[in-house]
């Protein structure tokens, strides 16, 4: 989300303090989870050890994702995430933390394909070696225009749709 103005920039980041943005994120997280959906509440602090990361710690500042496995294949489940608060490197802490690290993932991986069992091992490392980066991506984002109130989508409907990408003709052809 990119502001083009001082005023719409200060308006967006109320916006997203009061929890009036939804953001929604889609990643591919090694193993299973146990229960879906879940709520992952767990303070986030900058690690002591290495300021650029983040951990959970005691004394964290608030932070809450909520989870749910979309899909579930061999060795990694999909899963859909809504944040409930958003720190800095909120999802990725969180799913390590609970023991699912987001494939891809080079900081918080914790061992990434080494994780899985050895019978699974060959899998794992193909896997993770068509993942040249996190597999962590923004699925949809909501909010109010800044200045006009609208939805910033333009057309109510399209929040509703279950795959908005098709509604708008994202895939038609040019021709």
């Amino acid at each position: 989300m990119v502001a083009k103005t001082d005023t719409a920039h200060r308006r967006l980041a109320g916006a997203i303090e009061r929890r009036e943005v939804s953001r929604v994120y889609a990643a591919l997280v090694w193993g299973h989870l146990r229960k879906s959906p879940v709520d992952i509440e767990a303070p986030i602090a900058r690690n002591p050890k290495d300021r650029k990361r983040m951990t959970v710690a005691d004394g964290g500042r608030h932070a809450i994702t909520h989870a749910a496995v979309v899909a579930r294949f061999g060795i990694v489940d999909l899963v859909r995430l809504r944040l409930g608060t958003g720190r800095t490197h909120q999802i990725r802490v969180h799913l390590a933390h609970i023991g699912h690290p987001v494939v891809g993932d080079r900081d918080y991986a914790l061992g990434g394909s080494r994780r899985v069992a050895p019978s699974e091992r060959r899998a794992a490392e193909r896997l993770e070696a068509l993942a040249p980066r996190q597999l962590l991506h923004a699925a949809a984002l909501a909010f109010a225009h800044p200045v006009s109130g609208a939805d910033a989508a333009g057309d109510a409907n399209l929040l509703a749709e279950r795959n908005p990408l098709q509604y708008l003709g994202f895939f038609a052809s040019d021709e």
